[in-house]
């Protein structure tokens, strides 16, 4: 079998309009014709934040891993989420997010030797949050977790970290991350129920070894 190694393309041309190839697993059986239909960061409530993400449509159902070519049959973008918005974050226009193959270059030999990057780590809280009606409500955490320790409740309010005011998921995570790595202590204030404001310091930790993905644990 005579197999061609793929070409890295560069994600930055990826713009409105473009017309890629989706590729899932089976190959040329499950490869679907798509077009790029917004760039934007993309936030998820697991403490997550992509920058500059490739939006597609129509959805493709194979995504998770899918590789995403351009016209030159280069790899521009890895296949990462099935999402309701894709034409913009207040849209209802299914699709997939791909994850930039430029954002994936820095960092490509500590993926294929550990799956994951050896980079600067966040500080990590292990609140699960969401953005309704303007307001950043806590929706899960977990038991024995640093935000349970510290007294967060599902339904709290994130109004401020570090003394500055939160705007929203993008903006506490960037402000969130600004402090310091893991370890870190997150100074956080929350409107609970009953219109109570509370001040809580949360003592954040590696998401890594809280799951117990780091070496040694």
């Amino acid at each position: 079998m005579n197999i061609k190694p793929v070409r890295l393309g560069d994600s930055k041309p990826a713009n409105d309009g473009t017309a890629v190839l989706a590729v899932g697993f089976g190959g040329t059986e499950n490869a679907v014709s798509l077009r790029v239909v917004s760039r934007r960061d993309f936030s998820g409530y697991w403490e997550y934040l992509l920058e500059n993400a490739i939006f597609t449509a129509p959805a493709f159902p194979s995504f998770g891993g899918a590789a995403l070519f351009d016209d030159q049959g280069r790899l521009i973008g890895i296949g990462s989420l099935i999402i309701p918005s894709a034409g913009s974050a207040d849209s209802h226009s299914p699709g997939n997010m791909f994850v930039p193959i430029n954002a994936l270059k820095p960092i490509m030999a500590d993926l294929l030797d550990q799956g994951r990057s050896e980079r600067r780590r966040n500080p990590w809280l292990d609140a699960y949050t969401a953005e309704q009606f303007g307001f950043l409500i806590v929706q899960r955490i977990a038991d024995g977790g640093p935000s349970d320790i510290a007294g967060v409740e599902v339904g709290d309010i994130i109004v401020s970290v570090g003394g500055q005011a939160v705007t929203g998921q993008m903006d506490f995570y960037r402000k969130m991350w600004s402090l310091g790595g893991p370890g870190t202590a997150i100074a956080l204030t929350v409107l609970k129920s009953g219109s109570v404001v509370k001040s809580v310091g949360v003592a954040s930790t590696d998401r890594y070894r809280w799951l117990r993905l780091s070496k040694g644990n």
